[in-house]
């Protein structure tokens, strides 16, 4: 069994945290729910470090986004999985107008990369429509590049 986290060392083991990558509000908390003595500490601790712009929903928003597109996710998984993670609809709005990402040219390479250097003709537009559309890209947008290749 993990040994709990003294009530002290709350703060100072989310920045540690913090210092690796971006955490939404959602996450710290479950990370450290079960490794804490008290659930009220650990919340005063969030509130605080929210309130000093240390944990920033709207920067981890951000760089989650960044992070996905590179991944060659699309905007609707993005959202969903922000969503999962406690980021509320308002933010996850905002972090999408803010990283300004060309999702189409995104869709676009993608596509070349997947399937141009590969023989098209062996997959089929529906086999391509449900890979993109796992990934996340709107069905619309899918639908017109694969009639357009």
């Amino acid at each position: 069994m993990k040994k709990k986290i003294l009530d002290k060392d709350i703060r100072l083991k989310i920045m540690n945290a913090l210092s690796r990558r971006e955490h939404s509000e959602k996450e710290i908390y479950l990370k450290f729910v079960n490794l804490v003595n008290s659930k009220d500490t650990l919340l005063e601790e969030i509130l605080k470090l929210k309130e000093e712009g240390l944990i920033s929903n709207q920067r981890y928003a951000e760089a989650y986004i960044r992070s996905r597109f590179h991944s060659g996710f699309g905007p609707i998984r993005i959202k969903y999985e922000l969503e999962k993670k406690g980021v509320i609809e308002a933010i996850i709005k905002t972090a999408f107008q803010e990283t300004d990402l060309d999702w189409d040219d995104k869709l676009k390479s993608e596509f070349k990369k997947k399937y141009e250097s590969n023989d098209m003709k062996s997959s089929n537009d529906n086999k391509i429509s449900k890979f993109f559309l796992y990934r996340g890209f709107d069905l619309e947008k899918i639908s017109k590049l694969i009639k357009n290749n």
